[in-house]
Order: C-alpha cells, then structure tokens, then sequence
C-alpha cells in the first residue's frame, strides 16, 4: 500500500457477485494481495443462514475449489469467529488483520480495519453490520490513476447502497455494530429483504 493508493468498498448480497467482481478486478490488473473479501461462513452452524443463501454460498466455494479463480481463494479457508458477528470467512489483508489482532481485541477487528483504511467511523459500523447480517464485504486498494476504472468494475455487480440499508436498520432502532451481541438470525434478515422488495 503507498500513499497514492486509495480505498473502495463494496457490499453484495451475493456471494457470486463478490467473487465476480475479484476476478473481474484481477483479470484488468489490479494486485490480487490488495483485495480483501469478508463474509459469514455459510458453513458454520451459527451463521443460521437461509438455506437458498447458505446452498449458493457453499456452491459458489466448492465450485471456485474446482475450476479456480476468485472462487477459488475461499476454498480451505478456515472460519475465524468474530464477536458480535459469528464465524467469517476473509481473505487478504482484512483477513491478515484479524489474525494478528490479540485474542479479546477481535470484536472491533473489522471496524478498526476499515477506519485503518480511511474509511468514516459511522460508516464502518455500518459495513460491520452488514457482514453481521450476512453481506459480503469487499475492500479494494487501488492506485489512485486507476480509481475510476476499479470503481467501474465494483458497480457492475449493483453493490447495496449502504446508506440506505444502514438507514433502514436504524429505522428499525438499530445504532452501531455491537460486538457484545449475538450473531445475527439470518434467515430474518433474508425474509425482511424479500418483504422489503414487494412493498411490504
């Protein structure tokens, strides 16, 4: 990472379009090492996913064991368990991260990562929370001359707009990201989503 070099982030809701954009990213010569992805693990009983969700995450991993590619970088990766959050799944630097932080300083691994990486403290919480609730986090550092073009490839997928999620939560009385709670009912989560699509 060198000064010049600047942060984006994006958020999906499926794995598929995540591992996409990494590979997509990859392909049109961004560095691999300055990618990071971070997601519940769907293989982890605590994550209680949905089994549509948690049967296309699976599918998507074992499928990327097989033929390679970004998928590929999720195959073996062992599960870390985060406060707050449950068992995640990470690769690059995020994931380097959260395995040197000290043992009890895990529950504000993420946020403290992300705030690292310049971004707003209020919007970590955020993106915090929405790995809690079963999103896929992607951070990218890019060169500065070539921002533009990475932010390009990361809109191709329809990342989720975190400020209107995060301002549905707080409608809901949602603050922060809480490490001290449990991790997330997923398949509510899921349920709220479809809801929210037909107008509920």
């Amino acid at each position: 990472m060198t000064p010049m070099d600047r942060t984006l982030i994006a958020l999906y809701d499926d794995v598929d379009d995540a591992l996409a954009t990494i590979e997509a990213l990859v392909e049109m010569g961004f560095d691999r090492e300055a990618l990071s992805l971070c997601m519940r693990d769907p293989h982890a009983k605590e994550a209680n996913l949905p089994e549509t969700h948690k049967e296309r995450a699976a599918a998507s991993i074992e499928r990327g064991a097989l033929v390679g590619g970004a998928a590929g970088l999720l195959a073996g990766v062992g599960s870390v368990l985060l406060p707050g959050i449950g068992a995640i799944l990470a690769i690059g630097p995020l994931a380097s991260a959260i395995a040197g932080t000290a043992v009890g300083a895990g529950a504000g691994a993420l946020v403290g990562f992300l705030v690292g990486m310049g971004v707003d403290e209020d919007r970590a919480h955020s993106y915090a929370e929405a790995v809690r609730r079963g999103g896929i986090l992607l951070v990218a550092r890019v060169p500065e001359e070539r921002w533009g073009v990475a932010d390009d490839v990361l809109e191709q997928r329809h990342p989720v707009d975190i400020g209107i999620r995060a301002a549905d939560w707080r409608a809901q009385g949602w603050v922060r990201f809480d490490p001290a709670a449990e991790p997330y009912p997923l398949a509510e989560e899921d349920e709220r989503r479809r809801g929210k699509r037909r107008g509920e």
